[in-house]
C-alpha cells in the first residue's frame, strides 16, 4: 500500500535507489580526490579535469575557502550520485516492462 490507499508514505520502500546515489557519489567523490591529485602533480590536462570534474572550475578563485570545497568536490558527489540513480531508474524500468522468461 501507498500514499494513495493510506494517506501516509509507506516506509518499508526498498532503499535500494538511495544506495545507487551514495555509491555513484561516493565514486564521484573518491574521483575528485584522485583528481586532485593528479592536478597537484601536473599529470591531467585541464580539458580531461572539467570533463570529469565540472565543479572544479570553482575551485580556481584567488581565495579557496571552506564553501567553495564543499561546491567543488559536493557538487561531484551529487553529478555522480545523480547519474547514478538515473542508471538505476533505467534498470528498473527496463526490468518492468520486459516479458519474465
Amino acid at each position: 500500500m501507498g500514499i494513495l490507499a493510506t494517506g501516509s508514505i509507506d516506509n518499508r520502500r526498498d532503499p535500494k535507489h538511495l544506495r545507487w546515489f551514495l555509491i555513484g557519489g561516493g565514486a564521484g567523490l573518491v574521483e575528485a580526490i584522485i583528481l586532485a591529485i593528479m592536478l597537484s602533480h601536473d599529470a591531467i590536462s585541464g580539458e580531461l579535469l572539467a570533463r570529469l570534474w565540472p565543479s572544479s572550475i570553482v575551485m580556481l578563485t584567488d581565495a579557496p575557502s571552506i564553501f567553495v570545497l564543499i561546491f567543488g568536490y559536493g557538487g561531484n558527489f551529487v553529478l555522480y550520485g545523480l547519474a547514478a540513480l538515473l542508471f538505476s531508474l533505467f534498470v528498473q524500468f527496463i526490468r518492468d516492462f520486459l516479458p519474465q522468461s
